[in-house]
């Protein structure tokens, strides 16, 4: 079913980035785990090198160089790190490029979006609050309006690349507190004002995460990004894409884990017994089935259909399935599967905010009543 999605373009794609991926990154990622730390010089590297592939300049002209299948592949070969904080981090700023892409000026495009592009800044998008994530609309930031200028109070808390990045995509409200004078400012985060508080995780230890308070940060006007009081309109637009996200690191950790299952259980016990043999066919077929239907989604979303129902699904589905299967693994691999030096100890732990962030799956279960029992039609809002 594959063929369906991807093309040579995709393969060679796929083989290239493989490559610089196992030259580049793999032979570091595991000191940037210890240190909490992804270096600026690999996103300018990693940058610069997909936009490369994607001109052609290495060699071969990419069919259809805007194709959300491009960032499946890119997901997937990160996933063989087995290091979901680095896939983390770069999904995040990637997430943000639509924002600045569709609604920003072209001072804020050639400031801000050109410089993730090429892999020069590296950004944020906060929108979780200390009081609550999932409920956007209560956020609680707030900005006052002058001449020139916006100054900004608040704070938000488990924002990744938080601590490390050059500017954040700011949710915030202006002059009210309703979701009516919700809007998006960019935010330099060098910003007089800002504090920054890395905060101790469970996972994802090389990509950083915050609580960032802002006490009186001024910010110019030009930072506004689109029209004053769309940005609730402009968060939900855009949901899809970070479910989709989520979705397709959940499944590419699933194979990941699968592989690795398989590789193990066959090094130590040369022939599997039948038990062995049974449970890794189940987790082999029930991936099978969430990358063909994640995938599905992704050629949706890739002609532009505005899939709350799939999107929602897909997140929901995969993010719980993929615990799991982590589970299943580490009990096929018995005692060894929590040692420290094992990769499905780590996954175990990157994989567990996979069903809070993006949404959590009691609030994909809201979406999705409302959409089958009560027969809402999610529209989009931006057109």
């Amino acid at each position: 079913m594959e063929n369906i999605y991807f093309n040579s373009s995709h393969t060679y794609y796929r083989t290239q980035l493989g490559v610089f991926i196992q030259e580049h990154i793999a032979p570091h990622i595991a000191q940037w785990e210890l240190e909490e730390h992804i270096p600026k010089y690999i996103w300018i590297e990693l940058m610069h090198f997909i936009n490369d592939l994607k001109k052609g300049t290495k060699g071969k002209v990419m069919k259809n160089p805007g194709s959300y299948f491009y960032d499946v592949v890119l997901i997937e070969e990160l996933a063989k790190l087995n290091y979901a904080g680095f896939a983390a981090s770069y999904g995040i700023c990637q997430l943000a490029k639509p924002y600045l892409e569709n609604y920003g000026s072209e001072y804020i495009k050639r400031t801000y979006l050109d410089q993730i592009k090429n892999g020069e800044f590296w950004c944020s998008i906060a929108i979780t609050e200390p009081s609550g994530g999932s409920d956007v609309a209560q956020l609680k930031t707030l900005a006052l309006e002058f001449d020139d200028h916006f100054l900004i109070n608040g704070s938000k808390t488990f924002i990744t690349n938080g601590v490390y990045a050059d500017f954040y995509l700011l949710a915030v409200k202006i002059k009210a507190l309703d979701v009516e004078h919700m809007s998006l400012i960019i935010v330099d985060a060098s910003s007089d004002g800002i504090t920054k508080t890395k905060i101790p995780k469970m996972g994802w230890h090389c990509s950083d995460t915050a609580t960032i308070g802002f006490q009186n940060v001024r910010v110019p006007k030009k930072n506004l990004v689109g029209n004053q009081g769309f940005g609730f309109q402009y968060l939900m637009e855009h949901l899809q894409n970070e479910r989709l996200y989520v979705a397709v690191m959940a499944v590419a950790d699933m194979d990941d884990m699968y592989s690795y299952t398989r590789r193990t259980l066959t090094s130590k016990h040369h022939v599997l017994n039948p038990y062995q043999l049974i449970e890794l066919s189940k987790v082999y077929a029930e991936i099978q089935v969430f990358k063909n239907y994640v995938y599905h989604c992704c050629a949706i979303f890739d002609a532009g259909i505005y899939a709350v129902k799939e999107c929602t699904i897909a997140k929901k589905s995969t993010s719980e399935a993929l615990i799991k299967l982590i589970n299943k693994c580490m009990d096929l691999l018995q005692f060894s599967s929590v040692d420290e030096k094992n990769e499905i100890a780590r996954k175990f732990r990157d994989a567990r905010i996979s069903t809070i962030g993006g949404g959590t799956s009691d609030i994909m279960s809201e979406i999705l009543s409302k959409i089958v029992l009560d027969q809402k039609a999610y529209t989009q809002a931006i057109s």
